[in-house]
Order: C-alpha cells, then structure tokens, then sequence
C-alpha cells in the first residue's frame, strides 16, 4: 500500500495548481520533502518562510473578514 500523497509523482505533484485543495499548497509531505533535500536542500528553508508568510497573511484575511461580518 502507498503511503504519503497519491497524487506525488516522479516529477512532483501530478495535480494542476488551481486544483489542489488549500493544504497542498502549506504542506510538504515527507515523502516529497526528502525529494526537495536531495535535489536541492536550501529550497526547504525557503519553502517554510513563504508557508510562514502565507499563514500570517491568511491569519489576517479571516481577521478581517470576521471583523466585517
């Protein structure tokens, strides 16, 4: 049995980017992290930086929204 995403390929994910649900797009799965470490390590550090950014950004968007409703 497959464990990890169904949708990683040898190429990365095999699913369109306006297709993946919102998880795909803040999540490195182990599997697909240690592809990312062997082809090329300091993209990992860059990746949780722009995860970080995205949640704080995110984190305010709902602020926001919740503060209007």
């Amino acid at each position: 049995m497959k464990k990890g995403c169904w949708f990683l390929g040898p190429k990365g994910c095999s699913l369109d980017p306006l297709s993946r649900p919102f998880i795909c797009h803040s999540y490195i799965c182990p599997d697909l992290e240690a592809a990312i470490r062997e082809t090329a390590p300091e993209r990992m550090d860059e990746l949780r930086e722009t995860f970080r950014i995205v949640g704080l950004l995110r984190g305010q968007m709902w602020a926001e929204y919740l503060d209007e409703s």
